[in-house]
């Protein structure tokens, strides 16, 4: 995509979720490869206890409407021993909050030299996934509850600084994209040693992003969601992909077609 881009004439810059900074980066890194079955030691402790004020207080201060309960719930989170999922999503939350901060709301301002911006991953993996799926499959009400309340306020969060992305879901069998991961030889993280049940899970979720569109429950519109077969060669999937933009870019940007 990026090649295509730039030979259409574009300037393209490429990030991930979570990561895309230096602190999402290091969240990144926990979030995907630390045992999560371990309790937390003193000094991740105390790095949770500064990341959960930090989340809280950018949910305080974002503008929108009745979060205090919020605010006041994940300040309890400071004092947790365990890994728990609680945790776990709201680090996930604040790592995509702060890529938005320093990645993508400058883009959405015009206030870089980037005509097309490309994400690895956006808010519709923390439905297919930690709605979806890690929420649904614990016996804790109370994580099911938060989990979609957080979810909630970040789709808010999102449509209040006009952030509207096309959201392009590539659709696989989980078999197939496990083989893929195989072949591709550079390790895995927590996600990819799941059972496949649970990747059956967040392929519904994801399939949910395209036919329901979560974000019309909240009467936003936060995404223009498309499903690509992603089955075929790269080459293939790669011209699906192209299909689909195209609109888009001859829209926004005249000198792309």
């Amino acid at each position: 995509m990026e090649v295509w881009l730039k030979g259409l004439g574009l300037k393209v810059r490429i990030s991930r979720e979570p990561g895309g900074s230096e602190v999402g980066e290091r969240i990144r890194q926990v979030l995907l490869y630390r045992d999560r079955t371990d309790p937390l030691q003193d000094d991740e402790r105390h790095q949770i206890a500064t990341l959960m004020d930090n989340l809280a207080e950018r949910i305080d201060g974002s503008g929108i409407d009745n979060v205090s309960a919020l605010v006041d719930y994940v300040r309890t989170f400071r004092d947790r021993v365990d890994f728990d999922l609680q945790i776990q999503v709201s680090l996930f939350v604040l790592a995509r909050l702060i890529h938005l901060d320093e990645v993508i709301v400058p883009y959405v301002r015009g206030e870089t030299e980037d005509d097309v911006l490309i994400l690895n991953r956006f808010w519709p993996s923390t439905f297919a996934y930690q709605v979806c799926t890690d929420s649904r499959l614990t016996n804790d009400r109370s994580a099911l509850v938060f989990t979609q309340e957080l979810y909630g306020w970040h789709l808010q969060y999102l449509e209040s600084l006009g952030v509207d992305p096309i959201v392009i879901v590539l659709d696989l069998d989980p078999t197939i994209g496990l083989e893929r991961v195989d072949r591709r030889g550079d390790g895995k993280s927590i996600y990819d040693l799941k059972p496949i049940e649970y990747h059956r899970s967040v392929r519904d979720g994801f399939l949910k992003v395209v036919q329901l569109h979560p974000a019309a429950t909240l009467r936003l519109r936060v995404c223009r969601p498309h499903r690509v077969d992603a089955t075929p060669s790269i080459e293939a999937v790669a011209e699906s992909i192209q299909k689909v933009l195209l609109p888009y870019l001859k829209e926004l940007i005249p000198q792309a077609h």
